[in-house]
């Protein structure tokens, strides 16, 4: 006599269909978590090349900005068009920011690798009077540091030979000890956070420093109309040569300096030798185009060579985006 098969509990069965709904579920959940995590990165991609392209079309305006600037000034100022701060410009998704600054407005570092020792000695006195003339609010505050010493660390670390500068100065022999250990780079200064690398510079120095240096491939001239009001004191020699350039930095915006003939004028202030120095015209700028559409956020810095009477030309980049 066939004996019946045996049925599976009634409780076994109903575990088993609870269990297949849950994986049924967690699937489903996984695959909508997938799917909503694809969209958000897509979206995310878009709205970040969407920013990079906004920030080339501002670099192009600044480019034509400063091409207009060029025919219709002789000179370069605060009260130039490239110079007035544009409010944020609202546009399809999100906004944009733009602004032009003159680098010849800045104390470019790589002149100190100039082959004429007069110049070059100048150059180091200026770069000397930033450091220790009052020029720049709580640099006094900072601590053991030699003025003259930071200047000819950064000549050694720019001009092509292998003499060390006294006091202070220094070459292979002074980075090969370090640990890390490093060579100085024996060129000019392709982006002023090199300075961190030289030999003395700390990051506090660097810090109150950094708003008033540049680093630009050739020797350059300060704009003084343009220059930030610490550099202009750096070429002050006396106390009285320094409240005088004071009172020019407060009325310089309506009144530039129109033409380097003025410094022969008794009302001048700026004395005749500083002539081969300063400019009232520029040559390099850098443009900063910011762009913030949805989540995504680009910031394009742009270095810009305009030749007198020429076309803008754009040597570099740099950005900061996510």
């Amino acid at each position: 006599m066939r004996r019946p098969m045996a049925r599976p509990p009634r409780g076994v069965a109903l575990i088993t269909a609870v269990f297949v709904v849950a994986l049924a579920t967690i699937a489903a959940t996984a695959l909508l978590a997938s799917t909503h995590s694809g969209i958000q990165r897509a979206q995310t991609y878009l709205e970040s090349e969407s920013a990079w392209w906004y920030a080339q079309g501002l670099e192009s305006w600044g480019t034509a900005i400063l091409e207009l600037d060029a025919k219709e000034t002789e000179t370069d100022s605060l009260a130039d068009i490239w110079a007035q701060q544009l409010p944020p410009l609202p546009v399809e998704g999100g906004t944009l920011v733009g602004s032009i600054t003159d680098l010849q407005g800045l104390f470019n570092v790589n002149n100190l690798a100039v082959r004429d020792v007069q110049k070059q000695q100048i150059y180091l006195a200026q770069l000397n009077n930033l450091l220790t003339g009052g020029c720049i609010d709580g640099m006094q505050e900072v601590q053991g540091f030699d003025a003259g010493g930071i200047a000819n660390a950064i000549k050694d670390w720019i001009d092509a030979d292998d003499e060390q500068s006294f006091p202070g100065g220094g070459e292979d022999l002074s980075y090969l000890s370090l640990t890390p250990s490093y060579r100085a780079a024996n060129r000019p200064i392709q982006d002023i956070s090199e300075l961190l690398a030289v030999q003395g510079m700390t990051p506090e120095l660097y810090r109150l420093l950094r708003p008033h240096l540049t680093a630009l491939p050739e020797e350059t001239a300060i704009n003084v109309n343009t220059a930030t009001p610490a550099v202009l004191c750096a070429l002050a020699q006396d106390d009285a040569q320094r409240r005088t350039l004071e009172s020019f930095v407060e009325t310089r915006e309506e009144q530039p300096l129109e033409n380097l003939d003025d410094l022969a004028s008794p009302d001048s202030p700026f004395p005749a030798e500083l002539g081969d120095y300063i400019s009232v015209t520029s040559n390099y700028f850098q443009g900063r185009a910011a762009a913030f559409i949805g989540s995504g956020r680009v910031v394009l810095y742009s270095l810009i060579r305009r030749p007198t009477g020429g076309t803008p030309i754009i040597l570099g980049h740099s950005t900061d985006s996510q």
